[in-house]
């Protein structure tokens, strides 16, 4: 009865996990791959290889599933200003189970970085008084100056080009606000198939769409700011929808919704 039962149990094992499985713990050959790299360790590592203008970034050092590496690379393609001068395009080579390096193309040369950087520090330093002022500024200046644009998704095509399509006017303002030292992040719906801003200001966060303001001067023919520092209920009323910000933040704050 014994013997029977046990290779009962035997049996029902093999069938829910398979013979493979049965073979490997019998033999004790388990082979685990424990991949320990965080998010914020593999953009670190990004960032300072698009920084020194690498085209083979090593990451061997992080331990990283390689899709975790090239899912970070395009979320920060998305999101941060800094990846303007690569082409979004990437691939991952790897290692026994670990991503060893990941291969980007350049699309801006090392000149035209330098004038993209002298753009950014020129606005920035425009910026005075408080950080409610240093922000409105900058909104303003971004619509006052530049063309909204069907093309052209990065801070680059905005800020060197002179036009761009909301994703540029979103990674143009948080990169001119992160020079001033102001927090901003990006919100994005794919619903909406748009992008716009969300700063931090004594603690709280707001929304700013620079892009949909930008129409809106345009059509009126003054500098508007119907979508500057707004709470996300305010913002909900100006249609916008299905949002998902960096870092999940929330406006919660009501202060400016009714104040520009």
């Amino acid at each position: 009865m014994k013997t029977t039962f046990r290779f009962y149990i035997l049996d029902a094992f093999i069938k829910t996990f398979g013979f493979a499985v049965f073979v490997l713990l019998t033999f004790g050959l388990v082979y685990v791959c424990s991949f320990g790299a965080t998010e914020s360790e593999i953009q670190a590592a990004i960032k300072n290889g698009i920084a020194k203008g690498e085209t083979s970034i090593d990451v061997s050092s992080l331990q990283a599933d390689p899709q975790q590496v090239v899912d970070t690379f395009k979320q920060m393609y998305m999101n941060d200003p800094c990846m303007y001068v690569v082409d979004g395009s990437v691939s991952c080579k790897y290692v026994n189970e670990y991503a060893s390096s990941i291969e980007v193309k350049y699309i801006v040369s090392t000149a035209s970085e330098q004038g993209y950087d002298s753009i950014v520090s020129d606005i920035a330093s425009k910026a005075t008084g408080s950080d409610v002022d240093k922000v409105k500024f900058v909104h303003d200046y971004l619509i006052e100056n530049f063309k909204a644009s069907s093309t052209g998704s990065s801070s680059y095509d905005l800020l060197v080009k002179g036009s761009g399509r909301c994703s540029a006017y979103a990674m143009a303002y948080k990169e001119i606000l992160n020079e001033l030292g102001i927090e901003c992040v990006t919100a994005t719906s794919e619903k909406m198939a748009h992008q716009w801003n969300m700063v931090k200001l004594n603690g709280n966060w707001y929304h700013v769409d620079v892009y949909w303001d930008k129409n809106y001067s345009d059509q009126m023919g003054q500098t508007r700011r119907d979508n500057f520092l707004k709470s996300d209920a305010c913002i909900t009323i100006l249609e916008h929808s299905d949002w998902q910000s960096e870092g999940n933040v929330k406006a919660t704050d009501t202060t400016y919704d009714f104040e520009f």
